[in-house]
């Protein structure tokens, strides 16, 4: 099992790729993640998809988690098939080890999947968990570790396709991202004359916020979240939020993709 340690070398600048794109390959490869790809690329956005940026004769695991470490910012595309690869759920665990450890900021994406789905882990990722369980059902360990994470990532503030145009929704999703690297770039360069203004300034890119209506109570899970109406992303007033308490911090290995 490769180290799953994040470290990151000393440079001028700390970040290789602005983005990194998380995603189910045979669910969204050849057409959102790949427009998505290009769509921000287009806007100067640099951004790691692994066919698209591995050189040949690299080792796929090796530059994978490398570009994860080099990454500003990790887009987790959960689709319908996603649980279903321990290669995806291998590559979120680092990604969300290096959130911890390197202050990594996740932006998990619902493209056609409830959220709660994915934070309770039903419809097709139930079925995924169960085969997982079967498969390693001699590490059970694991398969709680990806479980864990899985529900962390769905209390982490992102976006949700629900059923938009996707074409806007790409766009949308491009208009943020440059005003959030545009926000940590000027952050990243504070004057001495302007350390006494850090205390008033807040990161809330990780932040999920609740909404002011429509809240109900899951007695299953004792987790308060927004109706599915209702979905909004602190940085921008057009986006929309899910929120959940629960957390989790793993390591996995990877095996399939």
């Amino acid at each position: 099992m490769a180290s799953m340690k994040c470290k990151r070398e000393s440079s001028p600048s700390p970040w290789k790729y602005d983005v990194f794109l998380n995603f189910r390959g045979e669910d969204t490869r050849k057409t959102f993640t790949d427009h998505l790809f290009f769509a921000l690329q287009q806007n100067g956005i640099f951004t790691f998809m692994d066919e698209e940026t591995l050189e040949s004769g690299e080792s796929i695991e090796s530059e994978l988690f490398k570009a994860i470490e080099e990454s500003q910012f990790a887009i987790i595309i959960l689709s319908k098939n996603y649980a279903s690869s321990t290669w995806c759920l291998d590559e979120l665990a680092k990604i969300m080890k290096c959130r911890e450890e390197m202050g990594l900021t996740v932006l998990p994406l619902f493209y056609d999947v409830d959220p709660t789905d994915v934070r309770k882990q039903t419809g097709t990722f139930k079925q995924a968990f169960i085969d997982h369980q079967e498969r390693f059902k001699d590490n059970i360990k694991k398969v709680e570790t990806w479980r864990a994470i899985l529900r962390e990532v769905a209390g982490i503030s992102g976006w949700n396709l629900r059923n938009r145009n996707e074409a806007e929704f790409i766009q949308d999703i491009v208009n943020e991202m440059m005003e959030k690297l545009g926000s940590k770039s000027s952050s990243s360069f504070v004057s001495d004359d302007d350390d006494d203004d850090d205390d008033d300034v807040d990161d809330d890119d990780d932040d999920a916020s609740y909404a002011d209506d429509d809240v109900y109570v899951d007695d299953d899970d004792d987790a308060s979240y927004a109706n599915d109406d209702v979905y909004v992303d602190d940085d921008d007033d057009d986006g929309d939020v899910y929120v959940d308490d629960d957390d989790g911090d793993a390591y996995a290995d990877d095996d399939d993709y």
